[in-house]
């Protein structure tokens, strides 16, 4: 079918309308028959023949020449399915199936990726195979984004939660239908990290993005104190369990006082009184995508630092 789209879409593209999908595979058992639909049109292009651009936001290197990657864009729903969806939903094999029967085995260590999969591989097939754009919408884009990136963090697996912020931030408006681009919100938020330390910032303007992504920063400084050998992942985990912001600021505040025979630097201390005197009742599971940027994006509070922090 992929084949068949590629080859001839360029030139009959208008044909591409009110058709049946007949998919079926060749088992032992003989010819299963997994899906027959109608689709009224197939939506090959992903956004005007102009793509969807994937920025390398989280700043992580090629695993090829340790140069920094460069993605390009997504120019057709195919590469969108091998691109994002497949790497949202695949087993430990880096396999999908969007017919087989749900096998929990195939994604040991993986509950929450196993969960989108159940949940969402026929939205997915829907969505790139018969172009029900309705099928993923934002919501469901950041479900399947931040499962995926819960699994990661439990394995440990730096690179694929990068990587997954990277998809979030980029693709965000065009999940999300609206004007807000995310590339500049993430720029925002490290501004204002950086004015706090700089102590330009205006307190007035602060919300609770900003809160939950400097937090994130001041949480990551402060599990580098930490001598484990696993460091920083299996300690962020209480902290992505907080709901609300008195009990995210104990946690910090405990982590401090366990490592305050550490050095720490200026710009650590600046910020770490910002997020600790900050006030909100907002739920902090609706901010978790801007504390876990706050986490794994480029950490400022690693500048003004002594020698002995240097070593």
């Amino acid at each position: 079918f992929r084949d068949i789209i590629d080859s001839f879409y360029q030139s009959y593209k208008e044909d591409f309308q009110n058709y049946y999908l007949l998919n079926w595979s060749n088992t032992r058992d003989g010819i299963v028959f997994n899906d027959f639909d109608f689709v009224p049109k197939f939506e090959y292009e992903l956004k005007n023949e102009e793509g969807l651009p994937v920025f390398n936001l989280f700043e992580i290197k090629s695993k090829e020449d340790k140069g920094m990657k460069h993605y390009g864009k997504l120019n057709n729903v195919f590469e969108l399915e091998d691109w994002i969806f497949k790497s949202l939903i695949q087993n430990k094999y880096h396999r999908v199936n969007y017919f087989s029967d749900l096998k929990p085995d195939e994604y040991e260590r993986m509950p929450m990726t196993f969960l989108s999969f159940s949940k969402y591989r026929k939205a997915i097939y829907d969505y790139v195979y018969k172009s029900n754009r309705n099928a993923i919408g934002g919501r469901e884009f950041d479900e399947l984004v931040f499962n995926s990136i819960r699994d990661d963090i439990k394995r440990a697996k730096e690179y694929g939660i990068k990587e997954k912020l990277n998809y979030w931030y980029s693709l965000y408006n065009f999940f999300h239908k609206n004007n807000i681009n995310m590339a500049s919100k993430l720029k925002e938020y490290q501004d204002f990290v950086s004015d706090l330390i700089n102590e330009k910032a205006d307190f007035e303007l602060a919300a609770d993005e900003h809160f939950a992504f400097a937090a994130g920063q001041v949480i990551y400084y402060l599990l580098s104190k930490s001598k484990t050998e696993d460091t920083s992942f299996r300690l962020m985990e209480p902290y992505l369990q907080k709901t609300n912001c008195k009990a995210l600021q104990e946690n910090i505040a405990d982590d401090f006082a366990r490592y305050k025979h550490e050095n720490f630097s200026k710009s650590f201390e600046k910020v770490a009184s910002f997020v600790l005197s900050y006030e909100t009742n907002q739920n902090l599971k609706k901010l978790q995508p801007q504390l876990l940027s706050g986490l794994f994006a480029k950490n400022q509070l690693f500048s003004n630092i002594n020698k002995k922090e240097n070593q």
